[in-house]
């Protein structure tokens, strides 16, 4: 048995878990183009979109 944060609430609604996961990705992928504009602000913009999907999925299933 590994150590880990995770709740084991991912394993009862996997399906969430997979759904919150896909749109961490997808703001990932939105952030890294918009990095490569080299537009400070819509890096910050997209910064905090990406950040707010980290803290959607760990509100959910993360023990603090």
């Amino acid at each position: 048995h590994a150590d880990t944060e995770a709740k084991p609430e991912i394993w009862e609604q996997w399906d969430l878990f997979v759904e919150k996961y896909e749109a961490l990705q997808k703001e990932a992928d939105k952030l890294q183009s918009v990095a490569a504009t080299g537009d400070v602000d819509a890096i910050k913009a997209q910064f905090g979109a990406t950040a707010k999907t980290c803290k959607g999925c760990h509100d959910e299933f993360r023990e603090k």
